[in-house]
């Protein structure tokens, strides 16, 4: 990996964007990384959850601009499988089976949105800028569009792709789009508190429950809403977390998963 780092501790994968002399900028290579860690982190047992973050200055400011000059040199076939890179890893974040928690500062500019919006709990510092930058260089927010529209709504999104104007973190908020804002100096104690809320809770629920989350916007009729989410709570009940769960419950002791996420 030469444009993201990627630490390990305590069931938890911390992934760093990591080229701040340019902040952060997406290039084919580093959507190519981020693609092949979270592929690669989905099938790992001992990991709880993940957080994106990046180095330098800021989060992500978009699109590099000598990658951005070198894809408009490319036909139309060449654009369309870079564009399918960008499209399957957001795919691959929104859909992992893991917790993904995005912390934000400094810059969040066009797809550095779709990273967030496909993540699961966002983070921001007071001071964040944000904007969708797309339609004011001639291009469209096509393929982080499914993940902004989901995470804030189609009319938020259709006002906020028109106008390409920035916004701050109080008003990302507002939308919906960031969940929680605080100082800068306060990232760090806010991502251990919601790393030790996730732990706390069993590993095969949260996972169903992502799955579930991803499912239920497409049944489109009330037998399939009625036997799906019957199925899924049929099955987290007989599932070894769900018989944990409630033993624990019901003796009056904590469940296995909350013992082991105290050493966290």
């Amino acid at each position: 990996m030469t444009t993201i780092d990627i630490e390990y501790s305590d069931q938890v994968a911390m992934v760093w964007l990591n080229r701040p002399g340019v902040h952060n900028a997406l290039n084919g290579e580093m959507i190519h990384e981020l693609f092949t860690f979270f592929t690669d982190v989905a099938c790992n047992k001992q990991i709880r959850a993940v957080v994106i973050r990046g180095r330098g200055d800021s989060f992500c400011s978009g699109a590099d601009l000598n990658w951005m000059k070198e894809v408009s040199k490319y036909n139309y076939d060449q654009n369309f499988l870079e564009s399918k890179t960008l499209a399957k890893c957001l795919l691959t974040i929104k859909s992992s089976p893991k917790p993904i928690i995005a912390v934000v500062h400094g810059a969040c500019m066009g797809g550095a949105n779709g990273v967030v919006s496909a993540s699961d709990i966002v983070i921001a510092a007071n001071t964040t800028r944000f904007r969708f930058s797309e339609v004011s260089l001639g291009l469209v927010p096509a393929v982080i569009s499914p993940y902004v529209i989901q995470k804030i709504g189609k009319s938020q999104a259709q006002r906020l792709f028109l106008l390409a104007e920035e916004f701050k973190a109080a008003d990302a908020q507002q939308f919906g789009l960031v969940h929680y804002v605080v100082d800068e100096q306060e990232i760090e104690n806010k991502i251990q508190e919601t790393i030790k809320k996730i732990v706390k809770n069993s590993p095969e629920a949260i996972q169903s429950t992502k799955m579930l989350m991803q499912s239920i916007d497409r049944l489109t009729d009330d037998d399939s809403i009625i036997n799906y989410t019957s199925e899924v709570i049929a099955k987290a009940r007989i599932s070894d977390d769900g018989q944990e769960g409630m033993a624990a419950f019901f003796g009056k002791r904590k469940p296995d998963w909350a013992v082991k996420s105290e050493k966290i």
